[in-house]
């Protein structure tokens, strides 16, 4: 079989579709005239076959050439012109292959391609209204035709030829779902709603559709009428994850938060439903409590928080949420753990991370933040606050220099926000102070008018380093009473009572710090140290200076103090 053979035989079911010729007498035979047409049509699909468009075009405009009204070639020209971008030429021998044969659904739809390039979509769609005269039976061209009426802008035109289906094959999901959206875009929202309605009447098991009409009476005030459909999707669908989701904020927003939470407590305990539509559900209540409107519900918000955390553990998205609640809780050493599970999974945002270290610290966890604070400053080195915690962190271990270079980077950086840069010019103050640096007074100077209460706990650490306790001790009670559940803070309080010779209460407070969560703090660890040298117990204090060593702290006061066996 030679190669034109096999083109004729590729090119034969377009024959058969495209050029319908009349019938001949089975006696008849093709003119020498016929054969000769037929033969350059045949070698220009080759051309086209092989790539050769140039060729190809010019094979069938010769085709063309002997017979005008060949509307397969035209069509072929239109459609080789529009790939060699002459658009022109491909939009006049589109329309001739329509005029030449109207019957042709092919040439309506290459043709309307180009008539949407040239913005006559009207033109378009009418070509389409006669092949739907022509075809009635086939639903593709209504679509085609609404479609193009739409793209002109006519959204009347669009929606009478979807009714007109709608007459053909009734009532149907697909033809309601373009005709919604018609109406809609044309401001008849309320006409929309009456086909819906019709939709519903057919299938009232569909819960997308009643679902929309909720959704339609909820968005128009009418709660009543939408907790009613509302319902009916719920009886067909009890796990409908948007139906749910949408009573639970009807309730809230009329304020009825005890039916709020005991669909939120079905909700949660509903395992079909996932993560994301329980976290969906729970945050507009746990946003009330954070923000202290709804403070009586906190218990209830945090059980459910704690039971989505212990089904998803590997979910950064429930442990955020819980982690700011124990925050607000004052349960920092909890928020740490979830924080820190956060951060395990998601380390791409910066405030997961503050939360964190801010939990870290006032859980006294000394070792802890020694580590992330490290994490941190690594991961947002241009952040003031980074380099702050860092700073802060090496400070509480006794290392001042390393703690200067952090805090005098975090000064710098934070001059726009006056509240943090006080506190690295106080915590950079307390770094100079410690080792006798002139500098400490202007860098104190700076920060002594703030009432941020980190900037005090500074200014209270620098005097109890330097045994100026009567002035310290003012300052160290508003800290308490600022936030009695700060270990970081309440380590003050021993220090002070260690400096104050009052050493049986001091290990007693130290040991309660200690049972709370500051088993591991370095700072801790070390006073706890220095009590037990104090109340003549000089094993057990050589033993806590050296956990405090290994918790990180690396002042040089520590090393005399393990290598002389006593404090300075």
């Amino acid at each position: 079989m030679n190669y034109l053979t096999i083109c004729l035989f590729a090119f034969l079911p377009f024959l058969t579709i495209a050029q319908q010729p009349a019938q001949k007498p089975t006696d008849e035979r093709p003119s020498e005239q016929e054969i000769m047409l037929e033969k350059l049509f045949i070698e220009a699909t080759r051309e086209k076959i092989l790539g050769k468009k140039q060729d190809a075009l010019t094979g069938f405009q010769e085709v063309l050439q002997k017979d005008p009204k060949n509307h397969m070639a035209s069509y072929e020209i239109a459609v080789l012109s529009n790939e060699l971008n002459q658009f022109q030429q491909a939009y006049v021998h589109a329309e001739n292959a329509v005029n030449l044969d109207k019957k042709s659904v092919l040439y309506v739809d290459f043709f309307s391609k180009l008539l949407d390039k040239k913005g006559e979509q009207s033109k378009a769609a009418a070509l389409y209204a006669k092949l739907i005269e022509l075809y009635p039976d086939d639903k593709s061209l209504y679509f085609k035709c609404a479609d193009t009426w739409a793209n002109a802008g006519d959204n009347e035109s669009a929606i009478k030829v979807y009714s007109n289906l709608e007459k053909r094959v009734g009532l149907n999901p697909e033809i309601f779902g373009y005709k919604y959206r018609l109406y809609l875009e044309s401001g008849k929202e309320k006409k929309g709603i009456q086909e819906l309605q019709q939709l519903i009447e057919k299938f009232p098991n569909e819960s997308a559709y009643v679902l929309l009409l909720a959704n339609y009476y909820k968005k128009n005030g009418k709660t009543e009428e939408a907790s009613k459909y509302y319902d009916k999707v719920l009886k067909n669908d009890p796990t409908n994850a948007s139906a749910n989701i949408e009573m639970l904020d009807i309730f809230r927003v009329n304020g009825d938060t005890s039916r709020y939470l005991s669909a939120l407590k079905s909700l949660f305990e509903d395992n079909r439903q996932s993560t994301d539509s329980k976290l969906n559900a729970l945050n507009p209540l746990l946003n009330d409590v954070l923000a202290s409107k709804a403070q009586k519900y906190s218990d209830q918000i945090l059980e459910l928080s704690q039971s989505l955390a212990r089904l998803d553990p590997e979910n950064p998205a429930v442990h955020l949420p819980l982690g700011k609640l124990l925050l607000y809780k004052s349960r920092y050493a909890e928020a740490a753990i979830a924080f820190e599970s956060y951060t395990k999974w998601d380390k791409s945002k910066i405030e997961p991370w503050l939360l964190l270290l801010e939990s870290t610290l006032k859980a006294g966890k000394g070792d802890l933040l020694l580590e992330k604070s490290l994490q941190f400053a690594d991961l947002y080195p241009d952040q003031a606050m980074s380099q702050y915690y860092r700073g802060f962190a090496l400070l509480r271990c006794g290392d001042f220099k390393g703690a200067q270079k952090f805090l005098k980077r975090a000064a710098d950086m934070s001059l726009s926000d006056e509240q943090l840069h006080a506190r690295c010019k106080s915590a950079l103050g307390e770094a100079y102070k410690a080792q006798g640096d002139s500098k400490a007074d202007a860098a104190f100077n700076d920060a002594k008018k703030s009432t941020d209460m980190n900037v005090q706990f500074h200014l209270a650490s620098s005097m109890l380093r330097n045994n100026e306790s009567k002035s310290a001790e003012d300052i160290i009670t508003k800290l308490s009473v600022s936030d009695s559940k700060n270990l970081t803070y309440k380590s003050l309080e021993a220090k002070l009572l260690c400096n104050k010779a009052k050493y049986t209460e001091a290990k007693q407070l130290t040991e309660r710090i200690m049972n709370e969560g500051a088993l591991n703090d370095p700072y801790v660890l070390e006073l706890y140290g220095d009590i037990h040298y104090w109340l003549n117990d000089q094993d057990a204090a050589l033993l806590h200076w050296k956990q405090a060593k290994e918790k990180g702290c690396s002042s040089e006061k520590l090393n005399m103090k393990i290598e002389n066996k006593k404090p300075e």
